[in-house]
């Protein structure tokens, strides 16, 4: 057998092979807006797209009539911060196995409305209570219902708990730890971190509006169960609470990709606090979230009232080079398509920063279903016999390779 024959074969079984598993369809298409000018374009990624696509946004792909067009996945600038920490001296560390007391000194009396403490790893949670003075002698309580969170952190040695409380300009603030009768934390450092921010800050697309149920258990237990209309993607979340004049609370919050499988759940971020007087606004894990359930503990107090919530994505683009006069058309839906690899992302550096935004259309179904529910789909008609074609190539001709190289000697 000559080689070209051979490879003629081996280039035969390839196109069966890849027909074979070309066969996973885009299950959602859409109608990109007119090209008028030759050039590159932003199609920036909604809601609807980030909930019909993977977690990634893999497998979203641009087509023009004949091939994908390449493209660049870009993220919205996120906001660059600068952040020093300013060290408030710490006066006096005392502890025993009932309560550590420490003095700190905020020797500017600058307002504050927050204070972090830099404390090495562990794994538990200490009630506090929080007081200024302004002469060391007499003082007066901030908040007497702070809860230490456990840390999670790995790979460092300490972490760092911000504590919130009403704008106060004393110049001591002393914080009574209680030690629940065992080894107090090891708390290291004590201050205040100061943000600069470089620029404005990210851009979010915000989510359509989700139901918010709350459910208050007689445990002092609050819960709350954020429903979107779709699995959209979530980097941040909002929650509008009503409550007393002071609070300071512990959320934690589980995403739910799907509501019918609970396997799907998965935890966010460390614990975050729900303050009077302080927006409340969290990150989370960006991952696909159909619901996301909040647990609060209330401790001894009366539940909060949470009147809505709203759930962002950082917004995204296809940065791509797009042709006058030709029709284009957004797909996604192939849970087997992995993430493009295009030449483009090796020229950056050449893309424009300013760059029109190209809109697109409501997503539609582009495979089509059956008549008849339990009749296969047509694709199964050839699928098989191209199978059937493919193995017995590939058997013929390993045969005939085997053939050759055993009358050459080989």
């Amino acid at each position: 057998m000559s080689l070209t024959r051979n490879t003629l074969q081996f280039t035969l079984i390839c196109l069966l092979l890849s027909t074979i598993s070309y066969g996973q369809e885009y299950k959602y298409s859409a109608k990109l807006a007119e090209v008028t000018v030759s050039g590159f374009y932003k199609i920036p990624v909604n809601s609807e797209l980030s909930s019909l696509a993977k977690s990634d946004l893999s497998d979203i792909r641009i087509k023009d009539s004949t091939t994908f067009v390449p493209y660049i996945h870009q993220k919205e600038h996120k906001l660059e911060h600068s952040q020093s920490f300013i060290n408030f001296p710490i006066l006096s560390n005392i502890s025993d196995n009932k309560n550590t007391i420490i003095t700190v000194e905020n020797p500017d009396r600058n307002g504050i409305s927050e204070l972090s403490l830099v404390i090495k790893n562990t794994c538990v949670e200490r009630n506090t209570q929080l007081s200024g003075s302004d002469d060391k002698a007499n003082w007066y309580i901030i908040n007497d219902k702070i809860r230490f969170a456990a840390s999670m952190q790995n790979g460092f040695a300490d972490f760092t708990q911000t504590i919130q409380f009403p704008l106060c300009k004393y110049r001591y603030y002393k914080l009574k730890i209680d030690n629940a009768h065992t080894d107090p934390m090891n708390i290291v450092q004590a201050g205040l971190i100061v943000k600069k921010d470089s620029q404005d800050p990210p851009g979010f697309l915000t989510n359509p509006a989700p139901t918010l149920i709350q459910k208050d258990s007689n445990t002092g237990k609050t819960y709350i169960l954020i429903k979107n209309a779709a699995p959209y993607l979530v980097n941040e979340v909002t929650l509008q609470v009503e409550g007393p004049k002071f609070y300071s609370r512990t959320g934690v919050a589980y995403l739910l990709y799907n509501d019918k499988d609970s396997n799907s759940i998965f935890s966010s971020y460390n614990p975050f606090t729900i303050s009077s007087g302080v927006p409340v606004r969290f990150s989370v894990i960006c991952q696909k979230a159909s619901s996301i359930i909040i647990h609060i503990d209330n401790k001894d107090d009366q539940p909060l009232k949470f009147t809505g919530a709203s759930t962002l994505q950082v917004q995204q683009y296809l940065v791509a080079w797009l042709e006058k006069g030709k029709v284009f058309t957004l797909v996604t839906g192939n849970r087997d398509a992995p993430y493009p690899q295009y030449d483009l992302s090796q020229f950056k550096d050449s893309i424009p920063q300013q760059l029109n935004i190209l809109t697109y259309s409501t997503f539609t179904t582009t495979l089509q279903q059956p008549a008849v529910i339990n009749e296969k789909p047509k694709t199964n008609q050839w699928l098989w016999p191209v199978i059937i074609i493919a193995v017995l190539s590939l058997g013929y001709l390993t045969y005939r390779m085997a053939s050759d190289m055993k009358q050459k000697g080989v």
